[in-house]
Formats: structure tokens, sequence, C-alpha cells
């Protein structure tokens, strides 16, 4: 599908469901407190709807946010964000387990049970993933919980994504924004490929033969002793414009109603043989052919377009005090590191300092 493409080069902004879903985790039953006193090298760095968040805490997940950009460059910019949007999904993740409960929305038994069984499946035998729980401390009862809690908000999400329709309006406006980069198509030229290497006078015999009739298999067979490389019969390479040597190129686009080409000097010792196979001339899918990818693309964004505005709401209803703002805040000048070491000895690597606010703001209540 066209869109598997398109969707690698598009990028929404959002609060992630699964990163809700494991920082929640981490939060709920990774020592998350209500009070008391903190070891000297940890402390509480936040309060979020009376919850206190941990240093600690606060450090594996900003760390597991970093791992899963896959990025491999993370500024002290980049990581300032990462512990806001630690603090927003904590934010976010509690107020989805509270309007899951004010809306009663329940998931059944069978669902639970086919999504446990979809995560055991992964692993090759049921006593390989039992002993992966044991090692990561969960019991089958704490995670089919949690995946009960996930599944209801899931089934919330999808309910601030109802009525969601595309208009012929938005899919045509949609269409003329990427229809140039998106869906057109370039003048492709199907070819067959025998390289002579610096038998220049063996591959002009070749060409003539070939002019005379002979088809490819009878020529390959015939030169064989004298190929580098050649494609088959079976076989074509496609040849676009900017996509091969000039040289190639201009051989097959000026072929006119000839079959063969060549010899085609590419270098001194690569003496070319083609034969055109086929040809698409450049074009651009028109509507009614892509509408299909087209209405999916402007659904999924229009639906990411509703998640965040009820993401941003819960956001905005969660209480949330922040305890040591420096922790928030990115140094105001650039600093000529290559590396920012944090806790337990894992190094971040440090590309500049950018002294912008950051992405999100966090809202203060007493």
């Amino acid at each position: 599908m066209i869109m598997r493409t398109l969707r690698t080069q598009v990028k929404w902004i959002m609060i992630s469901v699964v990163v809700v879903f494991v920082v929640s985790i981490l939060f709920m039953y990774g020592g998350g407190s209500r009070g008391g006193k903190s070891e000297s090298e940890d402390y509480p760095v936040a309060e979020i709807n009376g919850m206190t968040l941990m240093r600690s805490q606060l450090y594996r997940s900003m760390v597991s946010l970093a791992e899963q950009s896959g990025r491999k460059d993370i500024s002290a910019q980049d990581i300032v964000n990462f512990r806001i949007q630690v603090i927003n999904d904590l934010a976010v993740g509690d107020e989805l387990k509270k309007e899951v409960k004010n809306r009663k929305i329940k998931v059944s038994e069978e669902d639970v049970n086919a999504s446990y069984q979809g995560l055991e499946d992964q692993f090759p035998t049921r006593e390989s993933f039992m002993e992966y729980m044991k090692q990561m401390g969960i019991t089958e009862s704490k995670l089919k919980e949690q995946i009960r809690e996930d599944l209801s908000r899931r089934a919330l999400i999808q309910q601030a994504e109802e009525g969601v329709a595309a208009t012929p309006e938005e899919l045509q406006e949609a269409y003329d924004a990427l229809k140039d980069m998106v869906f057109s198509r370039p003048h492709v030229i199907y070819v067959r490929v025998a390289d002579f290497a610096s038998r220049d006078h063996v591959a002009q015999e070749a060409v003539e033969q070939m002019q005379d009739g002979v088809s490819w298999n009878a020529m390959i067979a015939t030169y064989l002793d004298d190929l580098r490389d050649f494609t088959s019969g079976d076989e074509s390479i496609p040849f676009a414009e900017n996509r091969v040597p000039p040289v190639l190129w201009d051989a097959m686009a000026g072929i006119g109603d000839a079959r063969v080409a060549g010899p085609v000097e590419l270098t001194s010792e690569d003496f070319y043989v083609l034969e055109k196979v086929s040809e698409e001339l450049p074009q651009v899918l028109p509507l009614d052919e892509v509408s299909g990818d087209i209405q999916e693309m402007v659904l999924a964004q229009k639906k990411q377009n509703a998640r965040n505005q009820f993401f941003d709401t819960l956001l905005k209803r969660a209480k949330i005090k922040i305890l040591d703002e420096s922790l928030f805040v990115a140094p105001p000048v650039e600093a000529d590191v290559d590396s920012q070491v944090g806790e337990e000895g894992e190094v971040l690597v440090v590309e500049e300092v950018i002294t912008e606010e950051p992405v999100a703001e966090e809202s203060e209540n007493p």
C-alpha cells in the first residue's frame, strides 16, 4: 500500500498510549509514594494527582522514552523534553484511569485472555514466557490486571474518535498537496543488461546479432565466456532517470523503436549491451485511483487530532506540582560537550544545547 511509505514520512504529534501504559506500570508498581523520606541520592521531583514521583523513577522512564525514540544523538533540550513527557504521560494515564471508572467501561475476560495469549505466543514456549515474567517480578494476575486497564483505556480513546469522517473537500485538498510527491510515477524503462567488461568489439558483435533477430538468451549463450555479468531472459532491471548513470539512461531513453542499444561504455572496463523489455511513461495517479489511500490518511490524521484534544483535556485536568524545576529547564548556554553521563553510568550523547522553551508546560496546582 502507498500509505505504508507515506506513514514513514509523516510524524503525528501525540501522547503515546503505549508509553502511558508502560510508564504507568512503573509509577504504580515501581515505588510511587504519597509521602515519607527518601534516601540522599533519591528525592521527590513532582507530585501528580497527589502521588509522588521520585527522581529515580523519572530517570528510568526518561531513559525508556529516549530509547524508544531511536535517536543516537540526544541534546540537553531533548532530555528536558523527555522528562516533561514522562510527567505528562503519567498525568494523562492517571486521568484516563479515572475516566474509565467514571464512564463505567468494562472489558470482557475473553479480550483480556486473548491479549494475554498474544503476549505468551511471542515466546517459543509457555515455560520461557513464565520464566521471563518471574525474572521481571510480574505475576500472571498482575499482568492481566494491566492488560485489562490498557484495553479499557483503548476503548475510552476509541470513544474520542467516534464520528470522525473525511469530506470530499478534505480528500481533494490532501490529494492536491501530495500528488506530486507521493502519487507521481517516474519514467521507467525495464532493461536486460550484459556487461562485456573491456571486450567492446565482442559487445559490438553481440549487438549486431541481436539486430539481426537473435534472442537475448541465445546471445548470452553464444558469448557466455566473454561476459562479466548479465541478466537472464526472465529478468529485467528498472531504469529511471537520475537513478542510473546518465549514459545508460540516455542510451535507453533515445532507443526509439529499436530493441537493443550498445555497446555503451560506462568505463574503459565496462561495455554494456542493453535490451529494452518494456516502458512505463511518467504519470500522476488520478484521485479516483488513490482515493482509498487518501481517505485512510485523512481519517488517521483527524482521529489523531481528536485523540490529542482528548489527551489535552485530561492533561489540563490533572493536578501537577513540580518540586524540582531545575530538571525541567535546559541549560541556557551552549556547551561544547560530547556526552552527558546519566545515573548508573549511562551515557546520553549531546550534540548541542537548544535554549528555546520546553515543548510543553506543566500546570502547578497547590
